[in-house]
């Protein structure tokens, strides 16, 4: 299995995580509003989209944060190795990119490295590196999760980053159910992805029927990678990427991971104890505004809703 030799949290989101800058202070935003990370320029983001060179054999895992990326890619990693677990932190074989400017993607995965390359992705479909992903030779997994628990996923990880002032939840969520936050709108993102499902090379999984089956979903993506499986390493694939084995696996090649947190739960429904009626209505309006044309249904843990 390739490697790149990439740190697993880029230098300038460390500082942030350790207060040395504030998270909150200034971002770049790409056309439609689309709030970046502090640090990352929304010229490389636009250079990664019109010049990274895409190999039919490349594998992206991509969704909006919060929703599955790692653990998905997780899976891709065990299926192409046989089952066996990783022997190296997870970002130094498949590096999320979308921090990263196209000098540093080309180091890492450039045209020297072998084939297949692994790589994760946040930003909506109109931004995907390399370009319109129904046009592209590769491969793209796409996960969607339902927005009120990525809401609180989110919030809870951006909470560790040093703010200007206090983030509560109560502003937090408007911002979120705005767009206002980084990545934009969850429910942009997912219709980006939604309206180009049917293309053969897009492969579209829901978070929650991943956790209540995940043999199936071992299923789903292997075949889709074009991989002949017996149904017992499906099996075992599946038992040692629970998000628990997985965490412990990634923890152990960096110590970042534990300290921030960004390998949480994976719980359904932990938006429960943070949702109140109205915050409910809130969101549901917007899912409402934005994906009521779709077929697609979030379920949200105890209860489903459109």
């Amino acid at each position: 299995m390739a490697g790149v030799g990439l740190k697993p949290i880029s230098s300038h989101m460390e500082k942030y995580l350790a207060g040395e800058m504030l998270f909150d202070q200034k971002f770049e935003m790409l056309p439609g509003g689309i709030k970046l990370f502090p640090g990352v320029k929304a010229l490389d983001v636009l250079d990664l989209k019109e010049k990274l060179v895409i190999r039919s054999s490349d594998v992206f895992v991509t969704s909006y944060v919060r929703s599955g990326t790692n653990w998905i890619m997780y899976i891709v990693l065990l299926i192409a190795n046989g089952g066996t677990p990783l022997e190296k932190d997870l970002d130094s074989i498949a590096p999320c990119i979308d921090i990263m400017k196209l000098i540093e993607v080309e180091v890492c995965i450039g045209h020297a490295m072998e084939s297949p390359r692994y790589m994760k992705h946040h930003y909506p479909y109109d931004h995907v590196a390399g370009g319109p992903p129904h046009q592209s030779p590769a491969k793209y997994i796409y996960s969607y999760r339902n927005p009120r628990d990525v809401a609180v996923s989110w919030y809870l990880v951006e909470k560790q980053f040093a703010h200007k002032s206090p983030l509560t939840w109560s502003k937090y969520l408007d911002d979120f159910v705005d767009g206002n936050v980084v990545y934009g709108s969850p429910l942009d993102n997912i219709r980006g992805w939604w309206d180009h499902k049917d293309s053969p090379n897009i492969l579209m999984l829901s978070y929650e029927r991943m956790k209540k089956d995940p043999v199936g979903a071992v299923q789903s993506i292997s075949t889709f990678l074009g991989y002949q499986l017996s149904q017992k390493l499906i099996e075992e694939i599946a038992a040692n990427s629970r998000i628990d084995k997985m965490k412990m696996n990634l923890e152990s090649f960096n110590s970042a991971l534990t300290k921030y947190k960004f390998v949480r739960k994976g719980a359904v429904g932990e938006w429960h104890n943070y949702f109140g009626p109205e915050d409910i209505e809130k969101l549901d309006a917007a899912v409402k505004e934005k994906l009521g044309e779709t077929d697609i249904v979030f379920d949200y843990g105890d209860t489903i809703g459109a």
